[in-house]
Protein backbone atom coordinates (compact mmCIF):
# COMPACT_ATOMS: atom_id res chain seq x y z
CA UNK A 1 0.00 0.00 0.00
CA UNK A 2 1.13 3.49 -0.73
CA UNK A 3 0.80 6.61 1.38
CA UNK A 4 -1.78 7.76 -1.18
CA UNK A 5 -3.81 4.60 -0.47
CA UNK A 6 -3.69 5.26 3.26
CA UNK A 7 -4.84 8.85 2.64
CA UNK A 8 -7.68 7.55 0.42
CA UNK A 9 -6.33 9.58 -2.51
CA UNK A 10 -6.90 8.35 -6.07
CA UNK A 11 -3.36 9.31 -7.16
CA UNK A 12 0.08 9.73 -5.68
CA UNK A 13 0.77 13.42 -5.05
CA UNK A 14 4.09 15.22 -4.48
CA UNK A 15 3.46 15.41 -0.74
CA UNK A 16 3.10 11.61 -0.63
CA UNK A 17 6.52 11.30 -2.27
CA UNK A 18 8.02 13.73 0.26
CA UNK A 19 6.54 11.77 3.15
CA UNK A 20 7.87 8.48 1.79
CA UNK A 21 11.35 9.94 1.37
CA UNK A 22 11.33 11.23 4.95
CA UNK A 23 10.47 7.73 6.22
CA UNK A 24 13.27 6.20 4.14
CA UNK A 25 15.78 8.61 5.62
CA UNK A 26 14.91 7.34 9.09
CA UNK A 27 15.97 3.85 7.94
CA UNK A 28 19.41 5.05 6.90
CA UNK A 29 22.56 6.44 8.42
CA UNK A 30 22.80 7.91 11.87
CA UNK A 31 19.18 7.28 12.90
CA UNK A 32 19.50 3.55 12.25
CA UNK A 33 22.84 3.33 14.05
CA UNK A 34 21.45 4.98 17.18
CA UNK A 35 18.33 2.83 17.16
CA UNK A 36 15.96 5.80 17.12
Amino acid sequence: RTIADLAAEPAIRPEHISEAISYRQLDRGDWAERGL
